[in-house]
């Protein structure tokens, strides 16, 4: 499976975007994006725009957010680390009193919607760092999750190195997604499948999930901040 690198980082601003010290970071940004893009290994990013405080993924407008896509590490750790980027993250401290950053592995030519984004950071947050979330510099077996969408259902599937792990199957029935070929949360690849059929439900326009026991669980959009 030829597969690329997701990252998607968070930071907290000092004051309100409008704040006239926030000027300086606002006048780098279309640059900034300019040469992300420009860089050799780019893919995607996210269009939001940091400038508009209504257009982020948490309630909190001091939170600001960035997501993208790359065909390697080690060309994403390029451009971040060096030149133009590397001097505007030096001076981070100007702007921001928080920041967090998660990446992950997916398929080439898969998107990562926010809600991913934002469950991946939480799942980080939680658990750690592991294969299903790591942050820079930090060595894990490779996992990719690759959702299949069928007919009627879909399938998650889990390799790890290369290895497929198991698959689950997802059915939504418009308010709850039943998934099966899973037990919630025995194993990490079961947290990891767990998860990821989380984020396919809420995309779904699923409000609960059931997985195989009979009960259903509640989920909401996974967007607080500090992650839960």
């Amino acid at each position: 499976m030829n597969v690329h690198l997701a990252q998607y980082n968070i930071a907290v601003l000092r004051h309100p975007m409008e704040h006239p010290d926030n000027r300086s970071f606002s006048d780098l940004l279309d640059e900034t994006n300019r040469l992300a893009e420009a860089s050799p290994g780019f893919v995607w990013r996210h269009g939001i725009d940091s400038r508009d405080v209504d257009d982020t993924a948490y309630d909190d407008p001091h939170v600001l957010v960035n997501a993208s896509v790359w065909e390697s590490f080690e060309q994403l750790r390029d451009y971040a680390f060096r030149g133009w980027h590397r001097d505007v993250f030096k001076r981070r401290a100007e702007w921001f009193v928080a920041s967090a950053a998660t990446m992950w592995w997916v398929p080439a030519g898969h998107l990562p919607s926010l809600h991913e984004c934002v469950a991946r950071l939480a799942f980080q947050h939680v658990h750690g760092s592991g294969p299903y979330a790591f942050g820079m510099n930090e060595k894990h077996a490779q996992l990719v999750v690759e959702r299949r969408p069928q007919a009627d259902s879909t399938d998650l599937v889990a390799c790890l190195d290369g290895n497929h792990v198991a698959t689950a199957d997802l059915v939504s029935d418009g308010r709850v997604a039943r998934v099966s070929g899973l037990s919630a949360g025995e194993s990490d690849v079961d947290a990891w499948l767990l998860d990821a059929a989380k984020v396919a439900a809420l995309e779904l326009g699923c409000s609960a999930i059931n997985v195989g026991d009979g009960s259903e669980q509640p989920i909401g959009r996974p967007y607080h901040w500090p992650p839960r």
